[in-house]
């Protein structure tokens, strides 16, 4: 059973809405080649999107921290891009 259905939509909305400035950090670590940041953006997602069992997000999260980990500046910007369709998708 997924976690969202235990858990309010009224909260599972404010996770989502947080999220939208976090993918304006992402991109701002990236332009800045602050990979440590975007890594540290990609643990709090992967740690916080579980309680709500945000199976895809997951995914992203563990992306975002990969291509952090790698300095790939490409590879970020496209796991970016990914966290930022989630979050207009789940908007």
């Amino acid at each position: 059973m997924y976690m969202q259905n235990l858990i309010s939509p009224d909260a599972i909305n404010r996770y989502v809405n947080r999220r939208k400035s976090e993918v304006a950090n992402c991109y701002d670590a990236v332009n800045n080649s602050e990979y440590s940041a975007l890594y540290d953006i990609g643990h709090k997602i992967l740690g916080s999107c579980q309680t709500f069992g945000f199976r895809e997000l997951e995914d992203i999260a563990k992306d975002l921290q990969e291509a952090a980990l790698s300095k790939d500046k490409l590879a970020c910007t496209s796991a970016v891009q990914c966290f930022e369709n989630w979050v207009q998708r789940n908007s």
